[in-house]
């Protein structure tokens, strides 16, 4: 359920997710989420499956990230087992590429990648405790005591770089679906356009915010800005193959917005 609101963080609801998301780690977040509410969703469903047809009130729904990362059992704003678990793991096969390459000892790469994995916990955890902090580029900048000037270069283009990796790799299936008669050229214009709206507003080496309705939002901002900058490039029926293709992605994040939103009281 999570995963198809931060594959589409813009359906890409990225990574996210994300940023989410949230694709790079809005797929970390997707993907830990998804984990830490496998122990706590099934309860509830059943629940929810033996009220049916009783008047019981629908479960409050989610509303922030905070909900879905903090440790349900103590009542904190600690980490699940499962999101911290699913972090390490994250580091090691995403990041693992990059740390290798890094000179020094196995001591030093050892380092580094504790470092990260602090870093992505130290985000998450700030988001989880509902605490918004404006940093885009909060995991290199952790890493700024370790790493030397061009290593900290090198990082953040490995970061973005496989954020696109994995933004294009998610969306071009899609976008054929959706749109196969737009040329090719205008399909790299719109995925290349789109990421690079996406990965500004909703940065997910960054710290991520608790406020997921705001996250929501920023990646429909994102859309918005992509449809006004390809706008004179893309013209006539080739620009409304590829608006069918975003029209697709708001109707996504709309409809995940509508559900972490704060009811109406």
């Amino acid at each position: 359920m999570i995963r198809t609101f931060v594959l589409c963080l813009s359906l890409l609801g990225l990574a996210i997710l994300l940023s989410s998301a949230v694709m790079s780690f809005l797929a970390l977040e997707d993907e830990s989420v998804e984990e830490g509410l496998q122990l706590e969703a099934e309860p509830e469903s059943a629940q929810i499956r033996s009220s049916q047809g009783s008047g019981a009130q629908r479960p409050n729904r989610p509303s922030s990230s905070a909900d879905l990362m903090a440790e349900p059992a103590s009542g904190s704003s600690r980490l699940s087992p499962s999101v911290s678990s699913a972090i390490r793991a994250q580091v090691s096969v995403r990041l693992g590429e990059f740390i290798d390459t890094l000179t020094g000892d196995d001591q030093r790469r050892a380092k580094v990648k504790t470092a990260l994995t602090e870093a992505y916990e130290d985000a998450a955890q700030s988001a989880a405790s509902s605490v918004n902090v404006s940093d885009s580029n909060f995991v290199v900048n952790a890493l700024e005591s370790i790493l030397d000037g061009d290593e900290l270069t090198q990082l953040e283009t490995f970061l973005e770089d496989s954020s696109r990796t994995a933004f294009v790799d998610t969306y071009s299936p899609q976008l054929d679906l959706l749109s196969p008669e737009l040329a090719a050229s205008n399909k790299r214009l719109l995925l290349d356009t789109l990421f690079a709206e996406t990965y500004a507003a909703t940065n997910p080496n960054g710290n991520l915010s608790s406020d997921t309705s705001d996250f929501l939002t920023k990646q429909l901002d994102a859309i918005r800005l992509t449809r006004d900058s390809i706008r004179g490039a893309v013209q006539g029926e080739q620009f409304e193959f590829a608006n069918d293709f975003l029209k697709e992605q708001e109707a996504g994040l709309n409809t995940a917005l509508d559900i972490f939103s704060p009811a109406p009281k």
